[in-house]
């Protein structure tokens, strides 16, 4: 094959936030449920100071990084369950569940900064 028949493609980009999203989702979210639950139970939020690590800007940048990596992970698992079976939706499709990804992303951002700010 000749250097003109290769055509550029985003799919390195999407594979990447799939991965990590799925790594993610594998080993961040468990954690954070689970001390999100022993706060909750407890009723104590100095148990774990767990509302702390957000005020710190590594803290809330990782919590920010994980719920982006799971948004798109999310929405990427769910294009192609459409597409396995045979719901082809197309670049609509894909414009609808990357930006709603991109959407949960923002509104995170959002939500993780009034909170880090206040």
């Amino acid at each position: 094959m000749t250097q003109e028949q290769y055509k550029r493609s985003n799919e390195p980009i999407a594979w990447l936030l799939f991965g990590f999203g799925g790594m993610a989702i594998s080993f961040a979210l468990p954690v954070l449920l689970a001390l999100m639950i022993i706060v909750g139970l407890t009723g104590s939020l100095d148990f774990f100071h767990f509302f702390n690590v957000m005020k710190h800007w590594w803290g809330a940048g990782a919590i920010f990084l994980i719920l982006l990596g799971i948004a798109f992970h999310s929405m990427h698992r769910i294009y192609f369950s459409l597409h396995d079976l045979k719901c082809n939706t197309g670049i609509a499709g894909q414009i609808i569940l990357y930006g709603l990804a991109l959407a949960m992303t923002i509104v995170s951002g959002i939500a993780l900064g009034i909170y880090y700010f206040q």
